[in-house]
């Protein structure tokens, strides 16, 4: 078992089980990485994880599985339609597409 903790940004999650959720993260050391988030549809949790949201995470990798350990928000997400932080243009497009 191996811990490492890196930078991310959140591209998306699904649901599985009661309280488990798939997270697909984007980082600089180990590119788009699926994580298995044992938890995270608790209320406190599944509230601070929305879309091209910077997040600091703590891993284990298991048998070629990553579970996060800890996650923690490292900034604003960049909102699709807001006239401050917004994705716009070809930069929508390649982010819907990662």
């Amino acid at each position: 078992m191996t811990t490492e903790s890196l930078q991310a940004w959140l591209i998306h999650k699904t649901s599985i089980g009661d309280t488990s959720l798939r997270v697909r993260f984007l980082t600089r050391e180990k590119g788009i990485i699926d994580c298995h988030y044992r938890g995270g549809r608790t209320a406190k949790k599944h509230n601070s994880l929305q879309p091209f949201t910077p997040v600091w995470l703590s891993i284990n990798e298991r048998h070629q599985w990553f579970y996060v350990n800890r996650l923690e928000n490292a900034g604003l997400p960049l909102l699709l339609y807001s006239q401050q932080l917004s994705i716009k243009s070809h930069a929508l497009f390649s982010g819907l597409y990662i």
